[in-house]
């Protein structure tokens, strides 16, 4: 089989070598047509770049400070920094990617999202016809786009089970917005698959981005009939809010209700997390950073791509906030 090499896309075109290696490394630096023409024949030659070549992605974001301040994705960020380093890849911030130019996506390999990403932002990657990996949350609306991220349907049963031992039938679900909907389905197919008291009039949906949507199901919680002796929470900052809640309202945890959470969220040294300590399921963000990195290698490398999304196991961490009842 005949190795493709750029003279041949450059002879095709009717260009220079120079001119096809612009479009590959520099495209902002020459004009649009020439460069769409070249990658029209890149993309029916099956043309890929040298080994020797540096390899280029994005790992873009709404604002990363929120992200790398963050609770959860300041050790996914840890994850993917460490393997681009070890893989050689060069890696270009790509904060606030809506407004990012055309410049600073052009001659990129691939572009990995941190986070929830919007459809518009997806959208506008996949103009630039490059590899996308999402790192932390599917988007159910492009399923074509490969995610890694924290699986609930195999982890969730253990937490149900403990609440069950412990003698809670009474069981309320929190979970979060609707842009996490893939994760939430899974969380909440997996305690009503595992608990057979499950009731759909004790879940409850809230936002980590607003408190006050907390508070509104606090108070939904506290109402229902017969009284909830457990909550789930789906993630371990929601149930930081609830515990700010109950604080507020006189409610003790776990005497007057249990509480779980979700991540295993570590605080920084000189911060203590509130009491009692959060049961909790505590899961792998580092190799969540790592497999991202993985993936979006493979798929810019390898002529036969990964399609399927990649999940990361968790294990339950039990603390002081189940209290077994009568």
């Amino acid at each position: 089989m005949h190795m493709i090499r750029q003279k041949d896309i450059a002879r095709e075109c009717g260009v220079s070598i120079a001119t096809v290696s612009m479009a590959i490394n520099k495209p902002y630096k020459i004009s649009r047509d020439v460069r769409d023409k070249i990658y029209t024949l890149i993309d029916a030659s099956g043309y890929k770049k040298n080994k020797s070549d540096v390899t280029t992605i994005g790992v873009a974001f709404d604002n990363f400070q929120n992200y790398f301040l963050g609770d959860f994705y300041n050790e996914v960020l840890l994850g993917i920094f460490s393997r681009s380093g070890e893989l050689n890849v060069n890696i270009r911030v790509l904060n606030n990617f809506g407004a990012i130019s055309p410049k600073n996506i052009y001659g990129l390999d691939g572009i990995l999202f941190v986070g929830k990403t919007s459809d518009e932002y997806i959208e506008k990657a996949l103009e630039y016809k490059v590899c996308l990996v999402n790192a932390g949350h599917p988007n159910i609306h492009y399923p074509q786009i490969t995610s890694v991220y924290c699986e609930r349907e195999q982890t969730t049963p253990s937490l149900v089970n403990l609440l069950l031992n412990c003698g809670h039938k009474n069981i309320a679900v929190l979970l979060g917005e609707p842009e996490e909907e893939v994760i939430c389905k899974e969380f909440l197919k997996a305690i009503a698959a595992t608990n057979p008291y499950h009731n759909d009039k004790f879940v409850f949906q809230a936002s980590v981005h607003d408190i006050d949507t907390v508070e509104v199901a606090w108070h939904k919680i506290l109402s229902c009939k017969p009284k909830i002796s457990a909550l789930m929470c789906y993630s371990d900052l929601m149930a930081y809010y609830i515990y700010r809640c109950a604080q507020k309202h006189n409610v003790h945890i776990p005497k007057d209700l249990s509480i779980t959470g979700y991540d295993g969220i570590q605080a920084p040294r000189y911060l203590k997390l509130p009491h009692p300590k959060l049961t909790t399921i505590q899961t792998d963000r580092i190799l969540l950073g790592m497999k991202s990195m993985d993936l979006l290698w493979h798929n810019i490398t390898s002529e036969i791509k990964h399609r399927k999304n990649i999940t990361i196991n968790g294990s339950v961490v039990v603390n002081d906030s189940v209290a077994r009842i009568n």
